[in-house]
């Protein structure tokens, strides 16, 4: 047998199951014992009992997970996805992170509840923002007790129904200019 065959029968793949992990993932297969890293492009995070396909060489490198029990997990020190279309769907989505930033140049967001806890909304945008300091301005007025009265207020090109209610007190503030316009106004 020539030098260069003997040299293609070392490099081979087997199929083993993962019994350890050390600083390299410990492969069985059969009764003989081989340790190997983990493939970049095996993005699953091999574990104990994970059925493997790995490549023997002077190095060896597990190439895929063929079968687990359990959940599945992806563990990248730096992990890029760049795709044309992403269709994601699941029944509960979870992210955590220390820091995150999301750049999006449109988005509809369709929900039936949303809810955010914050300590701080630090910038928004204009039309946001306006429609904050309308509901900043109505919450100061709910504070009071007593009876109902609905009021139409349009913002832009939105009209919505504040209810605001009466009290001995109500102070309404405004930077430029408070404009009432309707058939009848009656103050005091």
């Amino acid at each position: 047998m020539k030098n260069r065959e003997i040299q293609e029968i070392n490099k081979i793949q087997l199929i083993g199951e993962i019994i350890d992990i050390k600083d390299k993932y410990i492969i069985q297969v059969n009764e003989a014992i081989f340790e190997a890293k983990k493939a970049v492009s095996c993005l699953i995070k091999p574990e104990i009992g994970d059925k493997v396909l790995f490549f023997k060489d002077n190095e060896s490198y597990i190439l895929a997970i063929l079968q687990r029990k359990g959940d599945i997990e992806i563990e990248e020190e730096n992990l890029k996805i760049t795709v044309k279309k992403l269709d994601l769907q699941t029944k509960d989505l979870n992210i955590a992170s220390k820091n995150s930033e999301i750049v999006i140049e449109n988005i509809n967001l369709i929900s039936s509840f949303v809810e955010i806890k914050t300590n701080v909304f630090k910038h928004l945008s204009n039309s946001i923002e306006k429609i904050s300091k309308i509901f900043k301005q109505t919450n100061e007025i709910f504070i009071s007790k007593s009876k109902k009265r609905d009021i139409t207020t349009k913002t832009n090109k939105t009209t919505s129904k504040v209810d605001i209610k009466y009290s001995d007190n109500i102070v309404i503030n405004a930077k430029k200019e408070i404009k009432l316009d309707a058939d009848i106004v009656n103050v005091g």
